[in-house]
């Protein structure tokens, strides 16, 4: 863990980022042993950090798979619209990941549309306002982004909405964040539970 933390770049307070390598893995072994040494560093990960993010990008790849299988959530990103996240879904189904282990995210999101969380919930079964969060459009996230300052514009984080440069922005993006946690957390209980009794783990 300590190993991970001290090869990591800590991007802003109790944020580190462990950036991917430059070059594919070329080692003996081929994808196998690839595949184990991202399994090492995400168990290490964890040892170190309370929580431990991976980006995927598609999840195509079968070491993805296996990654997102035994994770306790994960995070999609998809537009905001009922076909969109119909496709979501049954993407999701397709690489065997439990609902309950879905959080749906929709970025650029625009609460005055039809399709707005509060009716998308509707569109998929067993699907509720928890397992959906949204990062609203923001002319000042997109200019910050574009002129390399997202971190210090998200260090409004650290704030509160009055003082942040978008307070919709903000408010909604903590919203979804809280969500998401609170849902992770939620799962890892009841892994720890199924261990804990000998069941098999979500």
């Amino acid at each position: 863990g300590e190993d991970v933390f001290n090869c990591s770049v800590e991007v802003m307070k109790n944020l580190s980022f462990l950036a991917a390598p430059r070059k594919p893995f070329l080692i003996p072994g081929g994808e196998n042993a690839r595949n184990n040494i991202i399994e090492r560093i995400l168990s290490a990960a964890s040892e170190r950090f309370e929580t431990v993010l991976i980006d995927v990008g598609a999840g195509r790849e079968k070491e993805d798979k296996s990654i997102l299988s035994g994770s306790d959530i994960v995070v999609a990103v998809c537009e905001q619209g009922r076909k969109s996240l119909q496709k979501t879904f049954e993407a999701a189904e397709k690489s065997g990941i439990q609902k309950e282990k879905l959080f749906i995210v929709f970025p650029r999101y625009l609460p005055e549309s039809k399709y707005n969380i509060n009716n998308l919930k509707h569109v998929c079964e067993n699907i509720g306002n928890e397992s959906l969060g949204a990062i609203p459009s923001s002319y000042l996230y997109m200019d910050a982004l574009e002129d390399k300052r997202a971190v210090a514009f998200l260090q409004c984080f650290e704030k509160d909405a009055e003082s942040a440069g978008d307070p919709g922005f903000y408010a909604e993006t903590v919203r979804c964040g809280k969500k998401l946690i609170e849902k992770a957390r939620k799962n890892a209980r009841k892994r720890s539970l199924a261990g804990a009794n000998g069941e098999k783990t979500l």
